[in-house]
């Protein structure tokens, strides 16, 4: 995993997408285990999302790396470690989903939970 240099193009461009997203929850994806993790954390997926928005326009630390299961070609995950939600931090792992034909584009919600060690 390596740090983003938002000042790169790259991450720059994506960063801009991913914060459009955060701000359209509708546009934002989880998994079925993101799903149950957030009824587990007792978190909403808004509630995640304001806190990611604020965590990447502050200009804190995320951190990336390429994710090879969940689409069909490999795809640049963003991770935010930890994104802190209340008196919580947490592993938070998005990605740009891969566009498909006759798809709208989406934010996919990877991971979140509490760090392992």
């Amino acid at each position: 995993m390596e740090l983003v240099d938002p000042s790169q193009p790259d991450h720059a461009k994506a960063l801009a997408e991913i914060k459009a997203f955060l701000r359209r929850p509708a546009d934002c994806r989880p998994t079925g285990r993101v799903k149950t993790d957030l009824i587990r954390l007792k978190l909403s997926k808004g509630e995640v999302l304001d806190h990611a928005l604020h965590h990447i326009e502050a200009g804190e630390a995320m951190h990336c790396q390429m994710q090879t299961m969940y689409f069909e070609k490999p795809t640049l995950g963003y991770v935010i470690r930890p994104l802190i939600v209340g008196n919580v931090a947490l592993y938070f792992k998005i990605a740009i989903a891969p566009l498909k034909k006759g798809e709208k584009p989406y934010l996919q919600i990877l991971s979140i939970h509490e760090p392992k060690l």
